[in-house]
């Protein structure tokens, strides 16, 4: 009798380890896709401002990405339009850009290294933050990714 119960007992604590295991891992694999699509969207971001600077690099100069902006495909879908202000896509995820000025810290001379201050500022060189935000399994999650883009005739 009393192996029965020590067995049940044994069973009880396997079957609860099992279940646990399981249940953590689909959490893990729920944060693991979601992490991943977000690192998608962000590089698709990425992508289009280096679309950008060989094909409309007035879009990304305009004043709109100073602060927040995302782009959508145009009406034609051909091109890209910049927008402003963030985008929600996939249903959870909130992702813009942002294209700051660069300064460089020598005009004329090579090299020319980027600085954050105090340099001339380079018009043909801009700095792409995209970032991207999202709840996962009741956590806030947050990505960022930077490049630099280069308009050259």
């Amino acid at each position: 009798m009393i192996e029965v119960m020590v067995s049940m007992l044994v069973g009880a604590v396997l079957l609860i380890t099992f279940l646990t295991l399981v249940v953590h891992s689909v959490k893990v694999e729920r944060t693991n896709k979601d992490k991943l699509r977000a690192e998608l969207y962000l590089r698709e971001m990425i992508e289009v401002a280096k679309d950008l600077e060989k094909s409309n690099w007035n879009e990304l100069t305009d004043g709109t990405c100073n602060t927040s902006c995302h782009p959508e495909i145009s009406v034609s879908g051909t091109t890209w339009d910049i927008l402003s202000d963030e985008e929600t896509i996939g249903g959870i995820f909130t992702r813009s850009i942002t294209v700051e000025p660069i300064e460089r810290d020598n005009n004329l001379a090579f090299p020319n290294n980027i600085v954050e201050s105090g340099g001339t500022n380079d018009p043909n060189t801009k700095k792409v933050t995209g970032t991207i935000s999202w709840n996962s399994s009741g956590t806030p999650r947050t990505m960022t990714l930077e490049a630099y883009i280069y308009h050259y005739d």
